[in-house]
């Protein structure tokens, strides 16, 4: 029995697909957290989650009077559009009010219970999808592919059911991954724990 529907556009998904500017264009300035927004750029954006929120910036609350197209809300997905990290998708799930810059895709989906967002986040990571947003991709000073590219990029969807199968399936996978590579780093200490033992009987030994 074939469980997956005929692939089809992103945008028939999507409430909103858009993105921020630079507040530089906007003659807006960086100031501290007490006094400002929260500006989420590219660098923030990792496969799956949030990062560098320990470095997050700020500007002026003025800059959401400019653009607030690209006004953030938690549980929005945000997919880099720019340089090496062209496609990297994750959740926000930081405070809301938060806005994003030209680099930055926001994507609001639809609300229906027909998406498994955790499915999309591995779709949209996965090499095969990046690979197929690279081929189109602009080459200009900074490669970077179009709000049109992401809107008209086109995945496969299975039932609700089967997406959730997916997902299972690959998170026990990264898990096992996980767990290979934290034996293998445990060998490596293990290893130059005995070589450095070694190394200091020898020493002593002469």
């Amino acid at each position: 029995m074939n469980n997956w529907t005929a692939p089809f556009s992103f945008s028939n998904l999507t409430e909103l697909i858009t993105k921020g500017s630079s507040p530089k264009w906007q003659g807006i300035n960086c100031v501290s957290k007490e006094n400002g927004i929260l500006f989420i750029t590219s660098q923030n954006v990792w496969n799956h989650h949030m990062r560098k929120i320990d470095a997050l910036k700020y500007v002026n609350g003025r800059f959401n009077e400019i653009e607030p197209r690209s006004f953030l809300n938690r549980s929005d997905i945000l997919m880099n559009l720019v340089s090496a990290s062209i496609g990297r998708t994750a959740v926000y799930d930081l405070e809301n009010g938060a806005i994003i810059n030209q680099a930055v895709a926001l994507i609001r989906l639809l609300q229906f219970d027909g998406v498994d967002t955790r499915y999309l986040l591995h779709f949209f990571n996965s090499p095969q999808a990046i690979e197929s947003m690279l081929t189109f991709r602009v080459t200009t000073a900074l490669p970077n592919i179009s709000l049109t590219n992401a809107r008209e990029f086109i995945l496969p969807l299975p039932p609700l059911a089967e997406q959730r199968r997916i997902v299972a399936k690959v998170d026990q996978l990264i898990t096992y991954v996980d767990q290979l590579e934290s034996q293998i780093d445990q060998s490596h200490s293990t290893a130059e724990s005995l070589k450095e033992s070694v190394v200091a009987e020898m020493t002593v030994g002469k």
